[in-house]
């Protein structure tokens, strides 16, 4: 038999005699067959390895502007039937700008569009192979080619450069997002002149840009000095505190600071004599010193502070003033078919808060040496209104930083192990979850407090309960669970504030408590769970929620329904959660409402309201996740409460998340002069999750699981601010958290707050 290698030309051979003869190679081409497509699978494989810009920590400082950066590129929308354009390209603080060069429209005098892309939420990624950008929005993508590739690397540094800075900026609150990340305009060609004259800026755009950045330095070393001599009057407060309540003043009384908010209030007179021991404290060594011999040197130093800071104040305005009318003369230079920048919304940025500026003394009404100070005592429901510290921020945010990865599946293995994948979680965790109850508490309880009979006003309280559902239906995550003795506080504007604690991590065991002038409300979560044979999981709650109307003296209990979570390790899509059961809400004069949650898709929900003698006076009926009605005698209903809508955009990229709960792991500026170290908005996994890093992420949640495990064998953790209470093994407040926050956490109770609890070294 002959190889197939020594067969002639046109020498005829029967097919099974050259099919045996060839089957001993067959071995052989197979695996040089898959030896090549390893080879070109591995070259494609590196030839599209791609990597993201990296987004500004929270932790990361300012960068300062950076260099424009011009030059020529290639845009190609992805996609089929899209080709690449020439283009101009010009990144200038933080904003791509793309001007068209096509010869052909010049000629034909046809209109061309022009881009202009903010960086700052844009996702860009490089292929240093291929060298070039990748443009990511939400519905598509565009790819950014240097025509010069030997320039590629200073388009990388660019891009890298100018993203980060416009991020700085918009943390900074320098600048305010357009609705709009991308924004296109057309322009006729016959308009412009040569490419060169393309590329370059206008000679004013240039000096207003290098005017406005000098301007955003100023105010940036403003703002550094307006906050430390609010430090400084701080510590000056502490110390005044501290010498009325460690000192007699002559033939005076001396104030007790730590008056339990339940005291009737009490006005001191206190008069500071020439002789006595003043505190004067040096902030820029920290050395406390004591002086007898100047008379009220606090309050002049109080005064010359409080001069500073006005002048400080006065000199910010007059800047962003002139920031605000350089920029409308610039807008207005430029050419009216070029999109201009939003005017408007820069001056809301810009405006100093008007609160912030009344609450400041008028250098007419600062105090004088001489003056009598008559601190008074007031209860932990009026701090609220009295204290600058217990004031909600200004302007709270509408977006996260980070869209929302892919809700994809939970493997098996990952439940088997006890360690879910990033993707499996929402960025807030249990403590800030159980003060999403509580966010449309003032408009219901208002009606209830208004409400003519105690039937009627049981009814709102049923609307209220059922309100602390309406959250649930749109999400598909599951939120972080806390570390023991994780706080978290939250202050509405509505004028409520909230303040919880993780008192026991084996079981575990939340607690939290929420106080208003007419209502105090206290919870303690603690839920058995369990896998249904359907593959469904149940949490049961153990502990009722109690809610206090001390406006008209009158407390109500009651225990939550069942929560189902259908299809947990199933993909996002087909995940639900949905309750059932009945809960009883009962009145401490005899009412009772019973709202029975049906166990269906449609989210139905029913009721019926019994006065003391177990009459039947009301119905209600609802869908648990919308609304809430009171059935009348006639057949018609009047609406007890309805949910808003939560917007699309939320619903589909950040979560699921309301416009309340954006707002709940929010840190501001302030906070790190206000909140304890404990507080959930310092936890780096959550926070590095929100930011869109799930490696980072997963990292430090592994090492705070590791961290507490330490703690936890090491010391048995006693609560700081809750205490046992009814029934056995439940928790309620003691009333400490807001008097400790008035001192800034710097009293005795709070030396027991732990340090280190998010340590994740």
């Amino acid at each position: 038999m002959q190889s197939p290698d020594d067969l002639q030309l046109g020498q005829i051979v029967p097919y099974s005699e050259y099919r045996a003869s060839a089957g001993a190679n067959t071995e052989g081409v197979k695996l040089n067959n898959r030896r090549n497509e390893r080879r070109r699978n591995t070259t494609h494989a590196e030839n599209n390895r791609t990597a993201r810009i990296p987004d500004l920590l929270p932790t990361d400082k300012l960068p300062s502007a950076p260099n424009k950066y011009k030059g020529f590129v290639m845009r190609k929308r992805r996609g089929f039937f899209h080709f690449a354009r020439k283009y101009v390209g010009v990144l200038d603080n933080g904003v791509l700008k793309l001007k068209s060069v096509d010869e052909d429209a010049k000629k034909k005098h046809k209109l061309h569009a022009e881009f202009l892309i903010e960086l700052d939420k844009v996702v860009i990624s490089y292929n240093d192979k291929k060298r070039h950008f990748m443009l990511i929005f939400r519905k598509e993508s565009h790819m950014i080619t240097p025509v010069d590739r030997s320039t590629y690397v200073q388009w990388k540094d660019a891009f890298i450069n100018h993203r980060r800075f416009r991020q700085g900026q918009l943390r900074a609150g320098l600048v305010t997002h357009s609705d709009q990340t991308v924004r296109i305009t057309t322009r006729p060609t016959a308009n412009l002149a040569d490419n060169h004259h393309i590329s370059e800026p206008t000679k004013d755009t240039s000096q207003a840009n290098d005017e406005s950045a000098q301007l955003m330095q100023q105010s940036t070393e403003l703002n550094q000095k307006i906050r430390a001599v609010l430090e400084s009057m701080k510590e000056i407060r502490s110390c005044i505190r501290e010498q009325w309540s460690s000192e007699e003043c002559s033939g005076n009384e001396s104030i007790d600071d730590d008056t339990d908010a339940d005291e009737e209030e009490t006005e001191v007179s206190v008069v500071m004599p020439e002789n006595s021991h003043k505190c004067l404290e040096e902030t820029r060594n920290g050395s406390v010193m004591h002086d007898k011999n100047q008379p009220n040197s606090l309050l002049v130093q109080v005064i010359s502070l409080q001069q500073e800071m006005l002048s400080a104040l006065n000199e910010a305005k007059q800047m962003l003033d002139d920031m605000q009318q350089k920029a409308i003369k610039t807008a207005e230079e430029m050419d009216n078919k070029t999109i201009p920048p939003a005017i408007k919304e820069q001056k809301e940025s810009a405006k100093i808060d008007k609160r912030d500026m009344r609450s400041m003394p008028n250098s007419s009404k600062l105090l004088s040496p001489s003056v009598v100070v008559s601190p008074q005592v007031v209860p932990s429901s009026e701090i609220a209104q009295n204290e600058p510290l217990f004031m909600p921020p200004s302007r709270r945010r509408t977006v996260l930083p980070a869209e929302q990865p892919e809700l994809k599946a939970i493997p098996y293995s990952a439940v088997l192990r006890a360690k879910l994948p990033m993707w499996a979680y929402e960025p807030v965790g249990t403590l800030q979850v159980i003060c999403e109850e509580l966010q449309f508490a003032s408009q219901i309880l208002d009606h209830a407090l208004n409400a003519q009979s105690a039937s009627i006003r049981i009814c709102y309280v049923a609307a209220f309960v059922m309100s602390s559902y309406t959250f649930m239906a749109t999400r598909k995550q599951k939120p972080f669970n806390p570390v023991i003795g994780e706080t978290f506080e939250y202050i509405s504007d509505q004028g409520w504030k909230y303040h919880a604690e993780q008192v026991s991590h084996r079981p575990p065991v939340s607690v939290a408590h929420a106080e208003h002038d007419k209502w105090e409300w206290s919870s303690c979560v603690a839920g058995e769970y369990k896998i249904t044979l359907q593959g469904n999981a149940e949490i049961t709650y153990k502990f009722p929620i109690e809610l206090k109307l001390t406006g008209i003296n009158e407390s109500y209990k009651w225990s939550k329904a069942k929560t189902i979570i259908v299809n947990p390790l199933k993909s996002g899509s087909k995940r639900a959660i949905r309750n059932e059961g009945t809960i009883s809400i009962q009145c401490s004069n005899g009412h009772e409402c019973q709202l029975q949650f049906t166990n269906g898709s449609d989210n139905s929900v029913s009721g019926k309201v019994y006065d003391g003698k177990r009459n039947m006076v009301h119905r209600l009926a609802g869908v648990w996740n919308k609304e809430l009605n009171r059935v009348l005698e006639n057949g018609g209903s009047a609406k007890l409460f309805e949910a808003p809508a939560v917007p699309k955009h939320l619903l589909s990229r950040f979560y699921g998340f309301s416009p309340f709960t954006i707002t709940l792991n929010e840190l501001h500026a302030n906070h790190a002069l206000e909140l304890p170290p404990t507080d959930s908005r310092y936890r780096p996994d959550q926070k590095f999750f929100e930011m869109g890093d799930t490696k980072k992420a997963a990292d430090a949640k592994e090492g705070l699981e590791k961290n507490q495990r330490k703690r936890e064998s090491s010391k048995k953790y006693t609560p700081v601010w809750f205490e046992p209470g009814s029934p056995q093994g439940s928790w309620s407040s003691n009333h400490k958290y807001w008097p400790a926050k008035l001192k800034n956490f710097q009293d005795d109770h709070s030396k027991r707050i732990p340090k280190d609890i998010f340590d994740v070294k």
